[in-house]
């Protein structure tokens, strides 16, 4: 393998050389060199790995998607709404018009989903390391 080196920066891996620009230069290689790689003139100096993922990029993801379910907005609308209905109609639900029945129904099974992406948060914030894929759906479906 033949990287293609300009500025001390692996810009291309090849098979074979073929003319370039002066430039270039052609450096022999192995497989785990990689374009971005860095070249001092002696030898390859692997990228760096990712900087550690934190809690707080994790809560920012569970944020995320709550709000996907349901925006800020939507949920002070929705306290709102059961406050008023409560207090107009009592606390057992069964007693309130269906229409606020319904909102209530739908809201219930939104907050089922927002505790479930909670609790998946604070268990991938608990790991350790927390993954680099941490936003992946297969970490908050669990």
């Amino acid at each position: 393998m033949k990287a293609l080196i300009l500025g001390g920066i692996v810009t291309e891996i090849y098979e074979n050389e073929f003319p370039v620009h002066h430039d270039f230069t052609w450096v022999d290689c192995g497989y785990q060199v990689e374009a971005g790689t860095e070249y001092d003139g002696t030898g390859f100096d692997a990228k760096p790995p990712p900087s550690a993922i934190t809690p707080d990029q994790v809560k920012t993801e569970a944020q995320r998607r709550i709000f996907e379910i349901m925006p800020d907005w939507k949920q002070t609308n929705t306290i709102a709404m059961a406050v008023q209905a409560t207090t107009q109609y009592g606390a057992d639900i069964t007693n309130w018009p269906a229409d606020l029945q319904a909102k209530a129904a739908l809201a219930n099974t939104a907050w089922a989903l927002i505790e479930a992406i909670r609790k998946n948060s604070d268990r991938i914030e608990d790991m350790d390391p927390i993954p680099f894929d941490f936003t992946d759906n297969k970490w908050w479906s669990a």
